[in-house]
């Protein structure tokens, strides 16, 4: 019999024998306008579905499985009509129960003529999409597709997304674990809920969920959860595909990170692996085992000397600034320390200038050694220096007369204005430059060049009662 008389028979026994509420002939009328091709129509008929109660919403589904069409010979397929009858099947949820016979012929049917014309695999997806929406209803159907060659996989997305209603599917999709790792079994367990797993079960999880969605982006929240939630438990196998199956390698780095503190004592294998990626230009192999770093937090000071060679590597972290995060996440103190000797060293200085400018708050004592690398143009010369070194409020006047006082005489002048600019914005703050200043200004003035004098209105910004003092003089 043909599909759509057939289910029209369905919905006039049920009438007869009094199971539906709502008249056969409404019913029609409101299916139809469901699937109207119109937006317009569909609109106002999915809201008065809303409103039906639980009989009533039961009854339009069968009224809805009469309306399936299948593909013409000539080769036209109705794909849009079907998928709008799936779409308004999933949009009844639960109540699209009665629905699903309709939907899985339609399913067989969509999978069997693959490659005709038209699309039928708008159809199968779409079935399976509104089998997930009706929810724990549907399992049955979905965990007999799980049996179909070569599409089981997408009976096993659809069951992840019913969530946990599916929890009776566990067991079969577990078994898929069992030979090789399957990210989208893994998937699916981790959406309808672990708990209740044997331990054995949940090592065979870990092992598949590592390779869930692309290695080089974050893992889907609900993954990264688990891994959190169970990282004592999963470490050791993560552990071990992270040392043994190199070939999987990204993927273990993510899921370190993913567990977190949990996993610290990984740090020195991740950060050996991030730092000799770095310099064959895996740069984002890299970046993934620094990410992962960063969100073991303290535990993993171990990695800080990778870090750190990284960070020389990638111009003072501006090729890499996951490894500037990563350095403040594990040790902080420790990271500023090795930042101070780097100044002081004078060899890194230059490239080190945006770091210092991100941790400036905390790197007050490096003010001295910055200016005198300054001073000798190893940090990028005055502009880059004396921005930082105004940042640095009190800490960093003095440091700044020391940069104009040992610069090379020829660029004196440049200098001067660059340093006097620094010092006006700093105002009260630059106080401690005053002494150092006012030789400045006399130097400058005694000069034959005469251009804005940035030392004389540095002084002006100062504007405690020792600049009024002193610019008595220059007045």
């Amino acid at each position: 019999m043909n599909m759509k008389y057939r289910h029209l028979a369905v919905i006039a026994a049920a009438v007869a024998a009094g199971g539906i509420k709502a008249q056969c002939s409404s019913l029609a009328e409101l299916s139809g306008r469901l699937v109207s091709a119109e937006d317009s129509v569909r609109a106002p008929a999915r809201a008065e579905a809303g409103r039906l109660g639980h009989p009533d919403r039961q009854a339009l589904a069968l009224a809805l499985s009469s309306q399936f069409l299948r593909i013409g010979p000539d080769g036209i397929g109705h794909e849009d009509h079907n998928a709008r009858v799936e779409l308004a099947l999933g949009g009844l949820g639960s109540d699209g129960a009665p629905a699903i016979p309709a939907l899985v012929q339609a399913i067989k049917h969509a999978r069997d003529h693959d490659g005709d014309d038209g699309n039928p695999l708008e159809d199968y997806y779409g079935g399976l999409a509104a089998l997930s929406a009706i929810g724990a209803p549907a399992v049955p159907a979905l965990r007999a597709f799980l049996k179909d060659a070569g599409k089981s996989a997408d009976a096993v997305r659809a069951l992840g997304e019913v969530g946990p209603g599916a929890k009776d599917a566990t067991a079969d999709l577990d078994a898929r674990l069992a030979s090789s790792p399957d990210p989208d079994a893994a998937m699916a367990i981790i959406l309808i809920g672990i708990e209740g797993l044997t331990k054995e079960q949940r090592a065979r999880l870990y092992r598949s969920a590592m390779s869930i969605g692309d290695a080089y982006h974050a893992l889907p929240g609900p993954v990264d959860a688990m891994f959190l939630r169970y990282g004592a438990e999963a470490f050791p196998v993560v552990l071990d595909v992270l040392e043994h199956f190199p070939e999987e390698r990204r993927q273990a780095v993510r899921a370190l990170g993913a567990i977190g503190p949990a996993a610290a004592s990984a740090a020195p294998t991740a950060g050996a692996w991030a730092a000799e990626s770095w310099r064959k230009d895996k740069s984002e192999d890299a970046k993934l085992a620094l990410t992962a770093i960063a969100r073991m937090g303290p535990g993993a000071r171990a990695a800080l000397p990778d870090i750190e060679a990284i960070i020389l590597l990638s111009y003072g972290g501006r090729g890499a600034p996951e490894a500037l995060r990563a350095a403040e996440a594990v040790d902080p103190a420790a990271f500023d320390s090795w930042i101070a000797r780097e100044i002081a060293g004078g060899e890194h200085c230059k490239e080190l200038m945006p770091l210092v400018s991100r941790r400036v708050k905390s790197l007050h004592s490096a003010a001295p050694d910055l200016a005198k690398q300054a001073a000798h143009d190893r940090c990028g010369g005055v502009s880059a220096v004396a921005p930082v070194l105004a940042a640095m409020g009190r800490d960093g006047a003095a440091p700044l007369m020391v940069v104009l006082a040992e610069t090379d005489p020829k660029y004196w002048l440049f200098t001067y204005n660059r340093v006097g600019e620094a010092l006006e914005k700093m105002g009260a703050e630059a106080e401690p430059a005053i002494p150092e200043l006012v030789k400045a200004i006399r130097r400058y003035r005694a000069g034959a060049t005469r251009t804005t004098d940035s030392g004389f209105l540095a002084l002006r910004a100062i504007g405690t009662p020792a600049a009024v003092a002193a610019l008595k003089e220059f007045e």
